[in-house]
């Protein structure tokens, strides 16, 4: 599994999601394709089958030498339930949030306040190295509401 960690880590995915897709390629065993076949089904969450997908998918890559285009052949289409998409906040609770959030200590007030105006994941924000932001001077956030 080497040659599956090198590779990950050069995809320049986050720590927590190289070791979730070392774990999926453990548990697959010595058939992974067929693993993940048996594990899409309509009743399973589409947030389970693509990372199952993707972990597949960098294994066959990395340690069996397929290409992109040869894995999306190889792989069965990712089909399962739609995820539960969660209503945005009312402009009232935003407002709410905010005064909340701006009573935080760092950096936690940072992290929070970016959620909403970003879309990025508390993992995303946490994960970014000072390369990865580029700061406008007098940039104003668009008002959301």
């Amino acid at each position: 599994m080497g040659a599956l960690q090198s590779h990950l880590k050069q995809q320049q995915l986050l720590p927590s999601t190289r070791v979730q897709y070392l774990a999926i390629v453990e548990r697959s065993g010595e058939e992974p394709v067929e693993w993940l076949k048996r594990r899409l089904n309509a009743r399973t969450p589409i947030g389970t089958v693509l990372p199952y997908r993707a972990a597949i998918k960098h294994l066959l890559m990395s340690e069996h030498g397929y290409t992109e285009e040869e894995v999306k052949s190889l792989l069965p289409k990712a089909k399962g339930r739609p995820t539960a998409f969660r209503h945005a906040l009312s402009p009232e609770l935003l407002a709410v949030y905010h005064t909340l959030v701006d009573e935080l200590p760092e950096p936690s007030r940072t992290i929070l306040t970016l959620l909403p105006k970003t879309g990025l994941r508390i993992g995303e924000i946490c994960g970014l190295a000072d390369d990865n932001v580029q700061v406008i001077q007098d940039f104003k956030f668009p008002n959301m509401s």
